[in-house]
């Protein structure tokens, strides 16, 4: 039975005046209607904060926090705190969603009787229209235990492991806060949400746009920062090896697959150094269990077989790939 119930809908904002009016207005023409828009200024530098407070005048739905400059972790969490839903979802301003987005994933929440709901992401370029939006089939939705969707989201076959495109009961996060002040909070934060969770849904619906940027975190040139991605994942091998043995190898291919990437795009010389030689030591950790596991994607297990006879060789191939992406001769039409 659908009870209209609050949802609360997190959008941190910061200097993104360029984009943020789309995703605003994808969020104000939303089917379903009981919402709690809050959006968290970021201490912008830009017209964003204005925009901001215009917006909230438009619509009573429309809260918006003014906060100094934390990044987009604690944003989030700011929007938690004060976020008055039953059930909260979160979208990057860059982003923007269909009409139908929160409808989705209520209907699919409250009809499995789920903790956690979740559609896919599209990726879309600057200068990109969505097209034509997805037909919601209810025969394509599945359940899923905690461990089978921490297993899914680890070998990347349908679930993203970013925050977007994902509903969630509210008392989820009684315990959970974004990590603050570390980039690639997600991957931080979800597989320890889905440990929360007593049943998750998922539908192939493509509703949530991700936008591409070429100045985004993830676009961007490596820095050491970056290398939380290598101490997360291992992270999320330790916590597998506790509550869920059975996707320790998930884990694994999870952790060989983002260090690869990341190995990919650290620069030569010796300012880098000792992050190549730190990512490189965890590549030959897990590359043959990751090759010998029959579970995972063919092609994840020929990279990591590859691997094993030249991680530079791998990289080469990698680097063919992007160079192609960037030149516009390959293109990725998959979701995310």
């Amino acid at each position: 039975m659908m009870n209209n119930d609050l949802v609360s809908i997190i959008v941190p904002v910061y200097n993104v005046e360029k984009y943020i009016e789309k995703c605003f207005y994808s969020l104000l023409n939303q089917t379903y209607c009981e919402l709690d828009i809050i959006l968290v200024d970021d201490g912008s530098t830009d017209k964003s904060g204005e925009l901001c407070d215009r917006f909230a005048k438009m619509d009573k739905r429309v809260r918006v926090i003014h906060k100094k400059n934390g990044g987009l972790s604690d944003a989030r969490n700011r929007g938690i705190d004060a976020a008055k839903g039953r059930y909260i979802t979160f979208i990057d301003s860059d982003d923007y969603v269909s009409g139908n987005y929160i409808w989705h994933l209520y209907k699919l929440l409250i009809e499995s009787q789920a903790d956690i709901a979740i559609t896919r992401a599209i990726k879309i370029y600057e200068k990109e229209e969505a097209g034509k939006e997805d037909s919601f089939e209810e025969a394509d939705t599945c359940c899923f235990s905690p461990e089978e969707a921490l297993k899914d989201m680890l070998y990347r076959k349908n679930i993203p492991v970013y925050a977007g495109a994902k509903l969630f009961k509210m008392e989820i996060f009684k315990n959970i806060r974004f990590p603050k002040g570390e980039l690639f909070e997600d991957l931080s934060t979800v597989y320890l949400l889905f440990h929360q969770a007593g049943k998750i849904v998922f539908n192939p619906v493509r509703d949530y746009y991700y936008l591409q940027r070429n100045n985004s975190i993830v676009n961007s040139e490596f820095n050491h920062r970056k290398m939380i991605q290598v101490s997360s994942t291992e992270r999320i091998i330790a916590f597998a090896q506790k509550y869920y043995p059975g996707s320790v190898n998930a884990a694994k291919s999870k952790c060989f697959i983002t260090t690869l990437n990341l190995y990919k795009s650290i620069p030569g010389g010796r300012k880098f150094r000792q992050d190549r030689i730190t990512a490189k030591k965890v590549l030959k950790k897990y590359n043959r269990d990751v090759f010998k596991d029959k579970e995972n994607k063919k092609l994840t297990r020929m990279i990591a077989g590859l691997s094993l006879i030249s991680i530079e060789g791998v990289c080469l191939i990698g680097r063919l790939y992007q160079w192609l992406f960037r030149k516009g001769i390959i293109r990725l039409s998959k979701p995310v």
